[in-house]
């Protein structure tokens, strides 16, 4: 409950830091999918060690 509630602060913080400043707003979108990514071959890659054992 707490990280849905969390993530729901953070993104409205990201719109209206958007709405401020469009260039860096690009930018954290850059980041936000990178991140995303990341988690995610991360994720993949636990996920694998557990198939492997």
């Amino acid at each position: 409950m707490k990280s849905t509630a969390l993530l729901a602060n953070h993104r409205r913080f990201v719109l209206t830091y958007l709405l401020h400043n469009r260039s860096a707003g690009l930018l954290a979108q850059r980041w936000a999918i990178k991140v995303r990514c990341f988690c995610g071959w991360m994720i993949s890659g636990i996920i694998r060690k557990d198939l492997k054992m």
